[in-house]
This record gives structure tokens, sequence and C-alpha cells, in this order.
């Protein structure tokens, strides 16, 4: 198990849960639900993969993605998903897929 992804995962939603939706981050525009859904989408929708590199269309159909999540679930959903982790299979690959990307945020 992706030990050390996993724990910062934990303590991340923990924050999330603390703070709420509606707080402000560090990422220009975004509300901690527009996180939430970024690193929700990123472990389980490659097809927004792009947009995290790419501008353009990618970088659009990635934030129209992160939209529709951060609108559709309720809050305690989108981080009861964020806190349950990755698919099964990516499981393996969590700690370098992800580690970074939760101390970063």
């Amino acid at each position: 198990m992706a030990k050390h992804a996993h724990d910062e995962r934990q303590v991340l939603c923990d924050l999330l849960t603390e703070v709420g939706p509606d707080a402000p981050t560090l990422c220009a525009g975004w509300a901690t639900r527009h996180l939430a859904a970024h690193l929700v989408l990123r472990e389980r929708r490659p097809d927004i993969g792009p947009g995290l590199v790419f501008g353009g269309v990618f970088a659009r159909h990635t934030a129209s993605a992160t939209e529709r999540l951060a609108g559709r679930l309720d809050w305690d959903r989108l981080v009861g998903r964020l806190r349950a982790g990755p698919p099964a299979v990516l499981r393996p690959v969590d700690d370098p897929m992800n580690l970074i990307e939760f101390f970063v945020h």
C-alpha cells in the first residue's frame, strides 16, 4: 500500500472538512470545492490529464470537468471520494502519482 500518499490524503481531507467547501485557496479563482474536485478528477478521469499539461481545448475540458464535479457533488461526498483514494488498479502507484500533489496543496 502507498502509505505516504495515503497519510497525506487523510490529513488533507481532514483539513478540507474543517475549512469547508468555500474557503479560499492559493489557486486563482478556486475555492476548496474546486481543489477537491481537481484532486478527485486527476486520479479517476484520464481524459482530463492533457488539460493539466497543455492549454487550449485540453485546459478548457479540464476546467469544465472540475466545475461540473465541484457543483454536482455535495461537500461530504466530494471529500469522501477524495478520502477513498484512487481506483484499486492505481493504488500501487498512489505514492509516486499523488504524494507531491497532496503536499503542494
